[in-house]
Protein backbone atom coordinates (compact mmCIF):
# COMPACT_ATOMS: atom_id res chain seq x y z
CA UNK A 1 0.00 0.00 0.00
CA UNK A 2 1.28 3.67 -1.21
CA UNK A 3 1.81 5.94 1.78
CA UNK A 4 -0.01 9.49 1.78
CA UNK A 5 1.75 12.72 1.78
CA UNK A 6 1.24 16.38 2.54
CA UNK A 7 3.07 19.08 1.25
CA UNK A 8 2.97 21.87 4.22
CA UNK A 9 3.80 25.44 2.90
CA UNK A 10 4.42 28.37 5.38
CA UNK A 11 3.25 32.16 5.35
CA UNK A 12 6.98 33.24 5.75
CA UNK A 13 8.94 30.26 4.00
CA UNK A 14 12.22 32.08 5.13
CA UNK A 15 11.46 31.90 8.83
CA UNK A 16 9.54 28.46 8.12
CA UNK A 17 10.40 26.41 4.72
CA UNK A 18 8.60 24.29 2.93
CA UNK A 19 8.52 20.65 4.42
CA UNK A 20 6.80 16.98 3.22
CA UNK A 21 4.88 15.23 5.76
CA UNK A 22 5.13 11.09 5.08
CA UNK A 23 2.52 9.28 6.55
CA UNK A 24 2.78 5.94 7.44
CA UNK A 25 0.53 3.01 9.52
CA UNK A 26 1.15 4.57 12.96
CA UNK A 27 3.64 7.37 12.14
CA UNK A 28 5.23 10.31 9.92
CA UNK A 29 8.36 11.14 8.41
CA UNK A 30 8.79 14.78 8.04
CA UNK A 31 11.81 15.89 4.92
CA UNK A 32 12.70 19.29 5.36
CA UNK A 33 15.75 19.28 2.39
CA UNK A 34 14.88 21.35 -0.29
CA UNK A 35 15.38 18.74 -2.92
CA UNK A 36 12.82 16.16 -1.07
CA UNK A 37 10.30 19.13 -1.18
CA UNK A 38 11.21 19.23 -4.67
CA UNK A 39 10.40 15.69 -5.70
CA UNK A 40 7.14 15.82 -3.97
CA UNK A 41 5.97 18.58 -4.97
CA UNK A 42 6.38 17.35 -8.98
CA UNK A 43 4.88 14.25 -7.95
CA UNK A 44 1.58 16.57 -6.87
CA UNK A 45 1.91 18.19 -9.72
CA UNK A 46 1.55 15.21 -11.53
CA UNK A 47 -1.44 14.11 -9.91
CA UNK A 48 -3.01 16.93 -10.48
CA UNK A 49 -2.20 16.90 -14.46
CA UNK A 50 -3.54 13.24 -14.59
CA UNK A 51 -6.85 13.41 -12.19
CA UNK A 52 -10.24 13.79 -13.40
CA UNK A 53 -12.30 17.30 -13.84
CA UNK A 54 -14.30 17.44 -11.29
CA UNK A 55 -17.52 17.78 -14.20
CA UNK A 56 -15.50 14.07 -15.40
CA UNK A 57 -15.55 12.79 -11.85
CA UNK A 58 -19.20 13.65 -11.34
CA UNK A 59 -20.03 11.62 -14.88
CA UNK A 60 -17.80 8.79 -14.32
CA UNK A 61 -19.21 8.60 -10.41
CA UNK A 62 -23.31 8.81 -11.80
CA UNK A 63 -21.77 6.33 -14.38
CA UNK A 64 -20.55 3.72 -12.45
CA UNK A 65 -23.44 4.22 -9.37
CA UNK A 66 -25.76 3.20 -12.42
CA UNK A 67 -23.73 0.69 -13.24
CA UNK A 68 -23.93 -0.85 -10.24
CA UNK A 69 -27.81 -0.66 -9.12
CA UNK A 70 -28.74 -2.04 -12.24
Amino acid sequence: MSNGFVLLDYENPEQDPSLVSLEGRGSSTFLEEPHQVEAFREAFGSIQRSALSETAAIRLIEQLREETTK
